[in-house]
């Protein structure tokens, strides 16, 4: 019985990790939009919404750190 319970304990860690993959590739994307948003904001010369778009990239680089 060992063997099977260190088997389903391996198996829920995989999935453990497939999920933090999963949500750090959410995360890395969402950043990468903002961004382009960021950048085309200052393209039209709205540097205060690319602040806050640049703050809210920041938080979801915090998010994905811990």
């Amino acid at each position: 019985m060992f063997n099977g319970s260190n088997l389903a304990l391996q198996a829920n860690e995989h999935d453990e990790k497939s999920n933090r993959k999963a949500h750090l590739y959410e995360l890395k994307k969402k950043v990468a939009d903002l961004r382009a948003k960021a950048a085309d904001l200052k393209s039209h010369g709205k540097h205060k919404a690319v602040e806050e778009v640049i703050h809210e990239s920041r938080e979801l680089y915090q998010q994905s750190k811990k």
